[in-house]
């Protein structure tokens, strides 16, 4: 079995990437220009 991706449904999207990428050094993939949704580059926790 092999980890993929964890999706988290928060009400601040920007914050909440914001506080990922702070507290464990995570890279924000990007944003969509409307703040609904975000993804993180998570592969590389793989390797």
């Amino acid at each position: 079995m092999t980890f993929a991706y964890t999706i988290v449904y928060v009400s601040d999207v920007a914050a909440s990437l914001d506080f990922f990428e702070r507290a464990f050094g995570l890279v924000r993939r990007f944003m969509v220009e409307t703040g609904e949704y975000g993804e993180l580059e998570t592969l590389s926790l793989m390797a």
